[in-house]
């Protein structure tokens, strides 16, 4: 090679060289710039208060009463028609329960000051704040149950981890869709009184997997999922050393809020879940079955 060659060879090989590094530092910057983009929709998200519902509670406890705080609001699911009016219409025909519904966060906050129970089921970003996330872990440290419903068992928040691990006992990424079976796996429980051995349902099947060591019970799962092949839990008990945590998967639109076993899981739900510490030893049996599958 002439040193002509070499210096023209060399030249090409500097040329090339900082064409590369302008691109990853163009990269780089792209995906700092995506990065940043990102955390002002979430936090925008947040920030974007959804409306109040003007519904409260009664501000003191009633005798014979459950009063039940449900929270709902976001995305990809109607809140408005199935987790606020057909489940307060369920909860309310049951008897002895009293309802308000809200998908604002204030509002949330405010109300479970006189909430008994909560039933959650929302995925808006505004209910992975820190201040929301402090008066949830107050509400459970002071004994009050929570029911935890479908949208509510996704991992919602990355900003939120301990919620997942503590309410739900792993989360949800993805789901499958269609006709499927719900198998009752502890028909003695509480919660699942009542409730056929087995029924059929439409409705989004949950990926649920669990985190290892999880203190996870599971009432109710599922057949074997269409595209997976693995079955999935769809009630379950989240044993909390100071409240009643159950949650159902079930539930993203009519065909499961209008079916008469998801009726009847929510208000056992909500009955057992409201159950004073004293009671709820009475109010199930010991042949709980640990779950060790599906882990995260």
């Amino acid at each position: 090679m002439t040193d002509d060659a070499s210096r023209i060879t060399r030249r090409k090989v500097l040329s090339v060289g900082a064409v590369g590094t302008a691109a990853a530092i163009a990269g780089a910057a792209t995906g700092v710039a995506r990065a940043a983009h990102l955390g002002a929709v979430l936090l925008a998200d947040a920030e974007q208060a959804l409306p109040v519902s003007g519904e409260t509670l009664p501000a003191k406890p009633q005798a014979g009463t459950i009063r039940t705080l449900l929270v709902g609001g976001g995305s990809s699911h109607d809140f408005e028609t199935y987790f606020h009016v057909a489940d307060s219409a369920t909860l309310k025909a049951a008897g002895g329960i009293a309802t308000a519904y809200t998908s604002n966060v204030d509002e949330a906050m405010a109300q479970l000051a006189h909430a008994d129970i909560l039933v959650f089921s929302a995925n808006h970003a505004s209910f992975g704040t820190l201040a929301f996330q402090n008066a949830l872990n107050a509400f459970a440290d002071a004994g009050h149950g929570a029911v935890v419903c479908h949208a509510a068992v996704w991992f919602n928040w990355q900003n939120a981890p301990t919620y997942n691990q503590r309410f739900v006992g792993g989360g949800a990424r993805s789901h499958g869709r269609g006709e499927f079976t719900v198998f009752n796996r502890q028909a003695a429980h509480a919660v699942m009184r009542g409730v056929p051995a087995e029924f059929k349902i439409i409705d989004e099947q949950y990926r649920m997997e669990f985190n290892p060591g999880a203190p996870v019970d599971v009432l109710a799962e599922t057949s074997p999922e269409a595209e997976s092949g693995k079955v999935y839990a769809s009630v379950w008990v989240v044993n909390d050393p100071k409240t009643r945590i159950v949650n159902i998967a079930l539930g993203h639109a009519n065909e499961a809020h209008g079916n008469p076993a998801y009726q009847a899981m929510l208000v056992n739900a909500v009955r057992w879940a409201a159950a004073k510490p004293s009671e709820t030893h009475s109010l199930h049996t010991e042949s709980w079955r640990k779950v060790s599958i599906h882990h995260v």
